[in-house]
């Protein structure tokens, strides 16, 4: 949270949703992304329904260990990873619909 909230993104309110309780909502995605870590991909969720399905692995931060100095040294390299990766991505959707 101390991460996002760096860069002004506050998710201190927000919990986790179940995919299939969006599922069951009726929610639609055209991609569904999962970031498990190649450790855990197995335990990934899946997205039910028809989509795209896209991993990208990243480590867990849960499993940084050191001072908490060095922890969010590492846990901002997987969030600058993830924003690289994601706007990577936008910007090859946003060609491929040209």
């Amino acid at each position: 949270m101390r991460a996002l909230k760096e860069e002004g993104i506050d998710i201190s309110g927000k919990k986790t949703q179940d995919v299939f309780d969006l599922f069951k909502a009726g929610r639609t995605y055209r991609y569904v992304i999962t970031v498990c870590s190649k450790e855990a991909a197995d335990r990934c969720p899946i997205f039910p329904g028809r989509v795209e399905r896209l991993h990208w692995p990243f480590a867990d931060p849960s499993t940084f260990r050191g001072t908490d100095d060095e922890v969010m040294v590492q846990v901002r390299e997987v969030r600058d990873a993830i924003r690289e990766k994601v706007t990577g991505f936008l910007a090859e959707v946003r060609a491929q619909a040209r």
